[in-house]
């Protein structure tokens, strides 16, 4: 017997929505962005990238845990993008969360 696989799980990780992503992989995620949150405002800085308005980012400067809205409310953001931006933002060990698991068969 094998494993039906919808759409959503025969496309490349890559062009996952960042909602569908696991939520092992986004706490992984998250964590990696807080621990290189201490002297600079990632969390917010990627929500520009991805393109926030401002109302969203007074809110997600204004929250406890920034990095929980990161990926909370993104309905259209890819991860292939998300992996891009990271890197364009020279976070590379955050990003290598992401690059980990799409690299799993």
């Amino acid at each position: 017997m094998g494993v039906t696989m919808n759409k959503e799980m025969k496309k490349s990780k890559r062009d996952w929505a960042v909602k569908d992503t696991p939520p092992p992989i986004l706490n992984k995620t998250r964590l990696k962005l807080d621990d290189v949150s201490q002297f600079f405002d990632y969390p917010q800085m990627l929500e520009e990238q991805l393109g926030r308005d401002k109302s969203t980012l007074e809110w997600i400067g204004e929250s406890k845990n920034p990095t929980e809205m990161f990926t909370s409310a993104h309905q259209d953001v890819k991860v292939g993008r998300l992996i891009d931006v990271l890197h364009e933002m020279e976070l590379p060990q955050v990003a290598k969360v992401l690059e980990d698991w799409v690299a799993e068969a």
